[in-house]
């Protein structure tokens, strides 16, 4: 097992071969919609982000630093200064863990902060960066640090990708049997800050999920492939899927529609809404 810096195995040997990578937020947006897919990362089309969409997104990266310095033992201080919000996040976290994961904080204990770790699947390169791996004897324990206000609930994580692949790879990639690997999300903030209680979603890894996501894997990958080599030699465009996840039904927030309604983040909600062209006022050049 690899215990430092990024993992990468392969099944088909050293041979030189041009890899086309995903990642879970790929996956992710391969299955809620092929394509938003193509849109996406095949002709790279999209949307500006919203600006309150930028701001929680920053916010959450200043967590990340934070949280990693202080499980790498580095000074804090300068980075609680000035920001209310992520200082109390910060301490109400830093509590929990040290009374529930004391591991984190354990200098005896191997902690790999943004640690990536890759797979080799046919023609693709699956890749996932863990926030924090901790390898305790005997078990080893993925951290994610949610930002984001709202916690999603236990079905939908469970089902995505970053859930299903995170544990894949670190299965593939180690020597410990999958019923000795979890992944633990925390989520850390919340809206109304004399209420800040980090709370927690865990899944135990087994051998039985282990072998239907190498299963999902396999038939997504395959249909990625037959997709990909459609549009890149007749530009055939990938299938959309409507609100029920088949491909016929239309609704808002449709692929169809992906450029002139709403543009999707990873997780389907729709960033901002663009206005249709009959409903922008004419500008008078007298005005100008």
């Amino acid at each position: 097992m690899a215990d430092s810096g990024s993992s990468i195995k392969s099944h088909y040997g050293d041979r030189p071969v041009s890899l086309c990578p995903l990642s879970q937020s790929q996956l992710n947006v391969l299955t809620h919609c092929p394509r938003q897919f193509q849109y996406q990362f095949l002709e790279q089309r999209s949307l500006p982000a919203s600006p309150d969409f930028l701001d929680a997104m920053e916010w959450g990266q200043r967590f990340h630093r934070l949280i990693e310095r202080h499980i790498l033992g580095l000074s804090i201080e300068p980075w609680l200064e000035g920001d209310r919000e992520l200082a109390v996040c910060f301490n109400a976290l830093k509590d929990v863990l040290a009374e529930t994961f004391p591991s984190c904080t354990d200098p005896s204990v191997i902690k790999l902060c943004e640690h990536r770790r890759s797979l080799q699947m046919g023609a693709y390169l699956l890749t996932a960066v863990y926030d924090l791996l901790v390898l305790e004897r005997g078990r080893s324990v993925i951290i994610d640090w949610k930002t984001a206000a709202r916690p999603r609930n236990r079905s939908d994580l469970e089902n995505d990708w970053q859930t299903k692949l995170y544990l894949y790879l670190l299965a593939e990639t180690s020597d410990q049997p999958a019923d000795s690997l979890s992944m633990v999300y925390w989520f850390v903030r919340t809206k109304e800050l004399s209420k800040v209680m980090p709370s927690t979603v865990q899944f135990n890894y087994t051998a039985s999920w282990h072998q239907k996501t190498q299963e999902e894997l396999i038939k997504t990958l395959d249909q990625l492939t037959v997709w990909r080599e459609a549009f890149l030699k007749n530009r055939a465009p990938f299938p959309k899927k409507g609100k029920n996840g088949d491909d016929k039904g239309s609704h808002n927030n449709d692929s169809e529609n992906f450029l002139d309604s709403n543009f999707l983040d990873s997780n389907s909600t729709p960033l901002f809404k663009i206005p249709s062209w009959e409903t922008i006022p004419e500008i008078k050049l007298d005005n100008l």
